[in-house]
């Protein structure tokens, strides 16, 4: 027999290799491009396929949309694993599952066209009772659609798609009918040499991925899309006291944090089970495992709370950490560098290079300063973390609000920080209290008030600063208490007022040299035409649910007329929240036919109160409970 006129003169091994990358496209792969004489038999208990290669169709699974999977691809992954390991593979086709639980030596390989669905059943999902390393976690998530813990060389690979399905959580979350405890899409519990390559990761109940305890991870090229809902807390990727992780090429779209390192907080310190109708009690004899040596470069996060967050959980510690050429947009924070109110901790050795942010309500934050009053129990309750040895360079921001907030408290101020070759477009520039060891080196800030307000630093050293647009009569850097300042080769233009304001009495050490020589002598305070007052923006609060991607337009004067009417300052100071509704903005409120107005939603921070105010000023509603609903009742 002759071969056909196709494949005339193609070697045996060559169309062998062409039959596996059909074989590939359309679904499981059925044979191997290798010799022949290294040629698999008919694989392993009903799988037809080469050794290692497990597909779930094989086992029972239909990729319908409609069937339920759990048993059958557990069943492959169980094969799998039995066999010693391989790869299980989802192949093109829509599969609804339940939480699956992987195995230790498994690649679980989603196609191009794969779509794992999360079933929508609840009940389906148990909730997960770990322990590791004198770490015992009870009952304070789901297990996920997928699940594993205290496994090695595990990886999720493919083109496919993992869909968390997080509206099924949501609607009854928004409901009061729900705790904030559900699944995630993928749950990592003390692994070691974990891959994440190439999938796309949609609509998480909650963080959509976790990873706890895990050493020698890598993120790549991964896809995460969750609606701009922060109170749903569909973070991004999530690290709790792991360490040596590569994050890299991934594309992040969601409401909360992008990329954020935590450590083991305090219910993870807990000696055993916690009681179902009781409360744990933290264990602080426990060692307290940091989250160190990671690399984070080449990503993109929009619509997050932060870009990257290195922040909340900090008391078991953050150490040696590079983030570089990635870029923020619309987010919160861009780099937030911040602590939850847990005592203790630190965070020592960051390095952020090379990154550009435009529309973020902060460039930076470098804070360990929370409310006395609101700091978790502890063995030290005003334990401050330790914040120092964190560097800034190369970065551009545009349409921001605030260049960088950074406090710590008087006893334990933020140690060693350095920004340097920095372009700011702001409303507000850098603000620093209670510091030590701060430069400012080659930065360029574009805002109406001073680019730089210090108060109680020590060695604040500020070169080469160019103030680009400053308003009149504002000082270009305003001092409070400051010590050893050394300011030197700066400009701004002339006839804006003073270079350097005192905002007390109490500096002393401090040295201007070069650039423009005047010191006033008088007290300056703070840039007038800035506050949380005068600049509110649309979708600026954790709440962006405006359904506007432009999230940063100032509201109209007659909204804040109206606002200023109805709250004096201090709660305005307390805004968190400025929502704007248009006709079509939002699929769940519908306003009255040919009502066109723009109708902006502004709530607080510390009180329940909510108002309601058209752009043309008139009050809609203020309530203490706003249901969104109540829009239909005016005309």
């Amino acid at each position: 027999m002759t071969k056909p006129q196709l494949f005339q003169g193609l070697p045996l091994r060559g169309l062998l290799g062409i039959l596996a990358a059909l074989a590939s496209i359309f679904g499981c792969v059925a044979f191997a491009a290798q010799p022949v004489s290294d040629a698999p038999g008919l694989g392993h208990a009903g799988h037809a396929g080469h050794a290692g290669t497990f597909c779930i169709t094989d086992y029972g699974a239909v990729g319908d949309g409609k069937a339920m999977n759990t048993v059958a691809i557990q069943k492959a992954v169980d094969a799998c694993a039995s066999a010693g390991g391989g790869r299980v593979v989802v192949p093109a086709g829509t599969f609804v599952s339940g939480p699956i639980f992987l195995k230790s030596n498994i690649e679980f390989h989603l196609v191009a066209g794969a779509v794992l669905r999360a079933s929508r059943i609840i009940d389906e999902y148990p909730l997960l009772d770990v322990k590791g390393h004198g770490y015992h976690i009870d009952r304070w998530w789901h297990a996920s659609l997928l699940t594993g813990t205290h496994l090695e060389n595990v990886s999720i690979t493919g083109k496919g798609v993992l869909d968390g399905q997080g509206d099924a959580w949501w609607k009854p979350l928004d409901a009061g009918q729900l705790t904030n405890i559900r699944p995630m899409v993928f749950f990592l519990f003390d692994c070691e040499r974990v891959r994440i390559d190439g999938v796309k990761i949609i609509d998480s109940p909650s963080w959509t991925t976790v990873s706890i305890l895990c050493r020698n991870t890598t993120f790549h090229d991964v896809t995460v899309q969750n609606p701009w809902k922060p109170y749903h807390n569909c973070d991004g990727i999530n690290f709790v006291s792991c360490s040596n992780v590569r994050v890299s090429n991934c594309s992040i779209d969601t409401g909360d944090d992008g990329i954020t390192l935590k450590s083991l907080p305090d219910f993870g310190m807990v000696s055993g089970p916690k009681p179902i109708n009781g409360e744990w009690k933290p264990d602080y004899s426990k060692p307290r495992i940091p989250c160190e040596n990671f690399m984070i470069d080449n990503c993109l996060v929009q619509h997050g709370h932060s870009g990257v967050g290195i922040w909340a959980e900090v008391i078991g510690g953050m150490q040696n950490i590079a983030v570089s050429n990635c870029g923020f947009d619309g987010t919160r924070v861009g780099i937030k560098i911040n602590r939850w109110p847990h005592p203790g901790g630190f965070v020592r050795n960051v390095r952020v290079n090379n990154i550009v942010m435009r529309r973020v309500e902060a460039v930076f934050e470098v804070s360990s300063y929370f409310d006395p009053k609101a700091i978790a129990p502890g063995p030290d309750a005003d334990a401050s973390p330790e914040m120092s040895n964190i560097h800034f360079s190369n970065i551009t921001a545009t349409q921001a609000r605030i260049a960088c907030e950074s406090r710590g408290f008087p006893k334990m101020p933020v140690r060693d920080r350095s920004f340097s070759h920095i372009r700011v477009q702001a409303d507000k520039g850098f603000e620093f209290e209670n510091g030590e060891n701060v430069l400012l080196d080659d930065v360029t800030v574009d805002c109406p008030g001073p680019a730089v307000i210090a108060k109680n630093v020590h060695n604040l050293e500020i070169r080469r600063l160019d103030v680009a647009s400053p308003q009149a009569g504002v000082p270009a850097i305003q001092l409070g208490s400051c010590r050893d300042g050394w300011i030197y080769d700066c400009r701004m233009p002339s006839g804006h007022g003073p270079f350097v304001g005192l905002a007390d009495a109490n500096n002393s050490g401090l040295i201007i040299q070069g650039g423009p020589k005047v010191l006033s002598p008088t007290t300056v305070p703070p840039c007038p035409t800035w506050s949380y007052g005068s600049y509110a923006y649309s979708g600026s609060s954790m709440w962006r649910m405006s359904g506007h991607r432009n999230l940063f337009l100032p509201v109209p004067a007659a909204v804040m007329k109206t606002l200023r009417r109805e709250w004096d300052e201090k709660k305005i100071d307390f805004i968190n929240g400025v929502q704007r509704l248009e006709s079509g903005a939002r699929p769940d409120v519908v306003l009255p036919p040919g009502d066109r107005r723009e109708i902006y939603i502004i709530m607080g921070w510390g009180f329940p109160e909510t108002l309601l105010i058209a752009e043309d000023g008139e009050l809609i509603l203020k309530a203490e409970k706003f249901d969104y609903q109540e829009v239909l009742k005016f005309q």
